[in-house]
């Protein structure tokens, strides 16, 4: 299923982008 490739694609990135935003919460 195509479908279930772009959701994995879209969970890494937004974890990604939430990583990022953590570290920057912590090191402000």
């Amino acid at each position: 299923m195509p479908n279930e490739e772009g959701t994995v694609m879209e969970v890494k990135f937004l974890r990604s982008w939430l990583l990022s935003f953590a570290l920057l919460t912590v090191f402000a």
